[in-house]
């Protein structure tokens, strides 16, 4: 039955996806089938921390779209994943029918021993229903005092939902046991005194500086550090695991575990409240004495013990040394609960049209991690995501990283591309943009203007850290964006506008955008200086005056960006008594702020309108990029699909088919329009290829192209690295025949030119026909084009590699069957010899009347055919080459069908042999040449069962100085087994009659012709060996 473990944290930042994941894989490492279930709603972090992006995930099951298998990403490193994503907030909201088709679905995992989920943070109603349907919960927590706070919380609403079970803790990021023993005993002495369970202790996780490298790596820290001290706790964690096995009772599967779920999560969560006069827990203060221990209590603690029959209220941010917060104002009195979902639930929007420009910055390879920042920290929800993942417990950095160029140089190009695609796809689908009371546009401009604004004050009265007043300006509104974006608020954003920066009356006064953005940041681990700008940037000048620089920054900047066309008199006057600078200056900021934005906003093609009213007539060319974004996801997605066929291409023939497949649905570009070279770096040739297509006979596998000839276009792109077109290159340069050719045969006006080049390496070349009137397309096309052409590039330098390791390792196996055969053969040939020979002396000395003639002759029989059999050995083992003399190809294979034409006819097989008058003699081995074609066409008669074909062909390769010679059937094809050792000795599919040794034969003897043999076969298709012979053989030595 399978054991489903709930992994869960009570807040973010503790490091629940690290662990779900590294435990998961140290099961599977112990030998049990484990599935990690990713329900971190909006962010997907095991998909952002893998680099893994699956197409579809549990909302596409819920639509009945997929199966459950459809969406499982199987075997990653042993164990499978399902993408929960944005399938896990529709749960609560199924119909009977959907709900009996899950559970009908997930029923068909029960084959999994253990299911880990990985639960959002916070106490969020999916969170509760999560850990009372699991099997176990596992808990997360760090010394840290609110995380402790939060981890009680979490405890206390699991209780007052009927929870009776006994949770196990995890303490992460510690130093040593004895502070996560601490912290352990902290929380069970608040839950021990104020609740009706138990918790246990499970481990704990040291902080380990192996973490962030394995971060950045995007690789499990148990898989690339297995030796490290955080692995090894792991794999402690695992072991009581499996030590402790729960109640029999309490393990239903994973069919029972989603009944029971879905069952909890159409119930309404209930959330304890705390009646006016409760003193029945009093509020620790610091120098309240732990009941047990006699030491001090820590705040954090001691607040959860006294407020044990109600929600936990966040902490706020801190107030200045200069300016006291006023309780009444900043006090929020909504519940943990709520903030806590507020805070995980969302995802922040983006406007497309910055989504579109990092997707194109992330899909070129010229693109450099500092054109990539320019983009994303001009956008509050970009920069906030990227903060508060390279701040998370998964990279357990020693220190908090505010400095926005510092946390890109940590995540690395690879996963700023990753956060940009998850991004797009999420925005995309769910439709964040479209918002209809939240006017998304005017958000980012007054929240970067008010960044730039910042920024330029700071420098005027000289305050050190500038770019950490960008950052605080940038995200001065975030909690407007989180609140227009949460499904518990809805629009609500305090204000009818994002643009004009003022506090307005709010359906819910509980929830001010301020106060929600500044916990948020907190909670984002980020300093709480910036926390504190964020939550005073609506306060009262008086207030104002007498808080820490960077609050008055972030003030004076919201004030002087509040609404479009400039700040008015009384903000001005305001920012110049709070600075004691002049109103010139100040006249002087705001026109370079503006200008700095216009300028960037040109650059992102976002259309800046003068109030939120004339916004209106821009939406026609808003829409038209939220569509082109749309089709920018539509791309990335098929190409996926595409990069996934490449990979799994068992050939050549097949990754290039796939190839073509990917041209025709995601650009239009139809086969026949494109053709692929292959570069053969030890001839110094690229080699035509062409699609299979039906009807149409393709000469692209009879064009080869020598890399030195510079007059080709072909040759001419690999060889400068860059793409050139024929209607730029015609007018400095004349087009050689090649290129003319191949333009008639693509059926175009021209075509252009595409290096194919893998880590630096050319690996081949990609021609596509084009009519002048096409130019554009191609240009606009150009970015999805680039990736996939350099898909393309990284897959057929695997695949030459490949191939090239193959021919190494059939190399050396038939060296050392050669080398076995000598010896067998020696050995055994001498035995014989004395055998046979006592055997005729024992036949002399017999009378004639007593002599077994019969049997003496079977015996010799049996004799000389065991000698027949070492000769084959011999004969496989020795060099075949005698002598080199001028041959006639055309003249040996017409020889060779005279010969067997007639003994296949009778089987009603018909041989065709369709000879090149071009080819001229070549210096070769003729006895080695007959032994060669009478294997293949005796093979190829074997195989066709009845009434078939065999087809023979030659051709000149003048480029090459050489002949090729095809031998085809139209026999069932050869099994995939059988193709990867083909010419391999002693490998047969004809019987036990037969010895194996054919077409290991044929291999070696074109070897020492100098020569090269392949064969392509298709199921139901037939066979094609394709022989390449020098005009003058050099036998191997």
């Amino acid at each position: 039955m399978t054991r489903v473990i709930a992994v869960t944290g009570g807040k973010g930042g503790v490091g629940k996806t690290n662990i779900s994941l590294n435990l998961a894989l140290v099961l599977a490492e112990l030998g049990h089938r484990v599935c990690l279930f990713d329900a971190d709603l909006g962010l997907a972090n095991i998909n952002v921390l893998l680099g893994i992006y699956p197409e579809y995930d549990l909302e596409d099951v819920i639509l009945n779209s997929k199966s459950i298998h459809d969406i499982l990403i199987h075997n990653y490193q042993g164990i499978d994943i399902i993408p929960g994503s944005s399938g896990v907030e529709r749960l609560a909201n199924l119909t009977q029918d959907e709900i009996n088709r899950l559970v009908e679905s997930f029923a068909t995992l029960e084959s999994y021993e253990y299911f880990i989920l990985d639960t959002s943070a916070g106490i969020s109603r999916s969170v509760i229903s999560f850990c009372l349907a699991a099997t176990d919960i596992a808990l997360v927590i760090t010394p840290e005092p609110t995380s402790l706070t939060d981890a009680y919380a979490l405890l206390k609403v699991l209780c007052f939902n009927g929870f009776t079970g006994k949770p196990k803790i995890i303490v992460n990021q510690c130093k040593n046991t004895s502070v996560a023993s601490a912290a352990y005993n902290k929380l069970k002495e608040v839950v021990h005194k104020y609740l009706t369970i138990d918790i246990v202790p499970l481990g704990i996780i040291v902080r380990d500086k192996k973490f962030p490298e394995a971060v950045q790596r995007q690789q499990p820290l148990v898989r690339l550090y297995p030796q490290s001290s955080a692995a090894k706790c792991f794999q402690v964690i695992a072991s009581r695991i499996l030590a402790n096995k729960p109640e029999p009772f309490t393990t239903t599967g994973i069919a029972g575990f989603w009944s029971k779920f879905l069952a909890i999560a159409r119930t309404p969560l209930k959330i304890p409240e705390k009646p006016a006069d409760d003193r029945s827990e009093p509020v620790a203060s610091p120098e309240h004495k732990s009941p047990d221990t006699g030491t001090l209590a820590t705040p954090a603690v001691a607040q959860s013990a006294a407020e044990a029959a109600a929600p936990v209220v966040p902490v706020e941010p801190r107030a200045s040394n200069h300016s006291p917060e006023n309780p009444e104002k900043h006090s929020a009195p909504a519940s943990e609960a709520l903030l806590e979902q507020l805070g995980q639930s969302v995802q922040l929007p983006t406007l497309p049209h910055i989504l579109v420009k990092l997707i194109d910055a992330c899909g070129t390879e010229t693109t450099d991690l500092r054109d990539i920042a320019d983009i994303i920290e001009k956008d509050p929800a970009l920069c906030s995501r990227i903060l508060r993942i390279v701040n998370s417990s998964y990279y357990s950095f020693s220190h908090t990283i505010s400095d926005f160029n510092q946390a890109l140089s940590l995540l690395g190009i690879d996963a700023i591309r990753n956060i940009a695609i998850s991004t797009s796809v999420y925005q995309v689908f769910n439709g964040l943009h479209h918002n209809s009371t939240f006017n998304l546009k005017m958000f980012w401009w007054h929240s970067f203007l008010c960044a730039v604004t910042a920024q330029l004050v700071a420098k005027a009265i000289s305050y050190t850290r500038p770019e950490e007043a960008f950052l605080a300006g940038l995200l001065h509104d975030i909690g407007k964006a989180i609140l227009a974006s949460s499904p518990l608020t809805g629009s609500n954003t305090n204000g009818k506008d994002a643009s004009p920066d003022e506090p307005t009356p709010s359906p819910q006064p509980a929830f001010e955008h301020n106060t929600v953005g500044a916990w948020v940041i907190r909670r984002w681990q980020l300093q709480s200086l910036i926390a504190d700008a964020v939550l005073y940037h609506h306060e009262s000048p008086e207030r104002i005056m007498h808080a820490l620089p960077l609050v008055k920054i972030i003030y004076a900047a919201n004030l002087l960006s509040g609404v479009p066309g400039g700040a008015d008199e009384q903000a001005k006057a305001s920012v110049a008594t709070l600075f004691g600078i002049d109103l010139t200056t100040i006249d002087t900021l705001i026109a370079q702020a503006g200008e700095q934005v216009k300028h960037i906003a040109q650059t992102l093609d976002i259309t800046i309108p003068e109030t939120a009213a004339t916004d209106t007539h821009h939406e026609k060319a808003d829409r038209a990029v939220a569509e082109h974004l749309t089709q920018k996801v539509r791309e990335l997605s098929l190409v996926q699909g595409t990069l996934q066929q490449f990979i799994s291409a068992p050939t050549l023939d097949a990754l290039l088919r796939s190839f073509y497949d990917g041209l025709a649905v995601l650009l239009k570009i139809p086969s026949a329009q494109v053709r692929v070279f292959v570069y053969n770096a030890e001839q110094q040739l690229l080699t035509g290829t062409a699609p299979h297509l039906p009807l149409m006979h393709d000469h692209m596998n009879e064009l080869t192209i020598p890399t030195s000839m510079r007059t080709s276009m072909v040759s001419t792109a690999l060889a400068e690295g860059h793409r050139i077109d024929s209607f730029s290159y015609v007018a400095h340069a004349a087009l050689s025949i090649i290129d003319e050719q191949l333009i008639r045969l693509l059926g175009k006006e021209g075509m252009v030119c595409f290096p194919l080049c893998a880590h630096g390496t050319p690996v081949g070349a990609v021609v596509m026909g084009i009519d002048r009137s096409d130019e554009p397309s191609v240009h606009t096309d150009m970015g999805l084009l680039t990736v996939l052409l350099g898909y393309l590039s990284l897959a057929l330098e695997a695949e030459l590699l490949r191939q090239t390791q193959a021919q190494k390792i059939l190399a050396e196996r038939l060296a050392a069957s050669r080398a076995i055969a000598r010896k067998v053969a020696h050995e055994v040939n001498n035995p014989l010899s004395i055998i046979k020979n006592y055997l005729k002396i024992l036949e002399m000395k017999c009378t004639d009347h007593h002599v077994p003639v019969d049997e003496m002759g079977i015996l010799n029989e049996e004799i000389d055919r065991v000698a027949g059999i070492i000769d084959s050995l011999a004969d496989f083992s020795r060099p075949r080459l005698q002598t080199l003399a001028s041959v006639s190809i055309n003249a040996l294979l017409q020889d060779i069908v005279t010969l067997t034409a007639p003994s296949f006819a009778q089987h009603h097989i018909t041989v065709v042999f369709t000879p090149d008058e071009a080819v001229p003699p070549i210096i070769s081995d003729k006895n080695g040449l007959k032994q060669i074609f009478i294997n293949l066409i005796k093979n190829a008669a074997e195989a066709i069962v009845k009434d078939g074909t065999i087809s023979l062909a030659t051709r000149y390769l003048a480029e090459q100085s050489a002949v090729e010679i095809t031998v085809a059937d139209t026999g069932p094809g050869l099994p995939d087994p059988v193709k990867s050792r083909l010419f391999e000795p002693y490998l047969s599919t004809k019987g036990r009659k037969h010895a194996g040794l054919g077409l290991s034969i044929v291999y070696t003897t074109v070897q020492e012709l100098s020569g090269t043999i392949s064969c392509t076969s298709e199921k139901g298709s037939g066979t094609t060996f394709t022989i390449i012979l020098p005009v003058t053989a050099r036998p191997a030595r």
